[in-house]
């Protein structure tokens, strides 16, 4: 990844590695400028003030301050309001989830994981006896419109 310029959007921790619980190295508070190095999933490499570290990349924009979003940032938005994000019609977020989208192309079905994952259901009777004991009460709720 080339070098960009980027702005802090609010105040957020620059932090010694891409992880919320990792040290923080300082506070940096809305319209820091900075320069974005490298990505790793949700979290920016940058660069500030002769120090390194990690930012959320939902802290950052690209670009100087008051430079608004970018055409690439808008973009971005555009494809994330429909859910799509290039070919294949793979989806790609930002990466929050830790996948990119290299990885969600290449993904296998785990058959073990599918059986543990439909171990953790119950029937209609089970959880109608949970609803009486915990005094719930169902509601009727509408379908969605269909997508045009």
């Amino acid at each position: 990844m080339a070098p960009t310029s980027g702005t802090v959007l609010r105040e957020t921790e620059l932090k010694d590695k891409p992880f919320v619980d990792a040290g923080t190295v300082r506070k940096l508070p809305p319209k820091t400028a900075l320069v974005i190095v490298d990505r790793q999933s949700g979290w920016l490499r940058v660069s500030v003030a002769g120090q390194q570290g990690w930012v959320r990349l939902l802290h950052v924009s690209s670009g100087p301050p008051g430079s608004g979003a970018s055409q690439q940032e808008l973009e971005s938005f555009a494809k994330l309001a429909t859910g799509r994000a290039g070919t294949g019609n793979v989806v790609a977020t930002t990466g929050i989830r830790g996948l990119d989208e290299e990885q969600l192309k290449t993904a296998q079905p785990d058959p073990e994981e599918l059986e543990k994952l439909e171990s953790y259901g119950v029937t209609r009777q089970q959880a109608a006896e949970y609803a009486r004991r915990h005094k719930l009460e169902a509601r009727k709720v509408a379908h969605l419109a269909a997508p045009k």
